[in-house]
């Protein structure tokens, strides 16, 4: 398993959403069994998010991902696996798929994303 850094990423990213993204700008933390890093959430959909990041971790890592909500208490806990990595025109990071969220946390992400999170 290969942590990779700027200086030695290439670009594995392929379009292949399912739903539209809305651009944002929410401060966030990932976790895996191998990295934990600072970042930010850069745009977000009912199905997934790009976690930008300096690092890069393995394509199909399960993660979390633990988001800076305005207005919350504590940050939102999303479950999510590594699609694709890039270090192209979307800038340093990794583009996640959300794994087993429920409702509740589907709502607050709609709310992020002004509607477009909506199951």
């Amino acid at each position: 398993m290969d942590i990779i850094n700027k200086k030695s990423a290439t670009n594995t990213g392929t379009e292949q959403r399912r739903s539209e993204r809305v651009k944002v700008e929410i401060r966030a933390r990932y976790t895996s069994p191998r990295l934990t890093l600072e970042g930010h959430v850069t745009d977000l959909s009912r199905d997934g998010l790009f976690f930008h990041s300096d690092f890069l971790d393995d394509r199909g890592q399960t993660v979390r991902v633990f988001l800076d909500v305005p207005r919350r208490a504590t940050p939102l806990e999303v479950r999510a696996e590594v699609r694709w990595t890039t270090d192209a025109s979307l800038g340093w990071g990794m583009g996640l798929q959300l794994r087993d969220a429920d409702d509740g946390q589907r709502a607050i992400l709609a709310g992020l994303a002004g509607g477009a999170a909506r199951p």
